[in-house]
């Protein structure tokens, strides 16, 4: 996947966190 793809994936699991 695209490097924002994971940028993204990473910001939403911070989210939850």
């Amino acid at each position: 996947m695209s490097n924002e793809m994971g940028t993204v994936t990473c910001h939403l699991l911070s989210l939850i966190n």
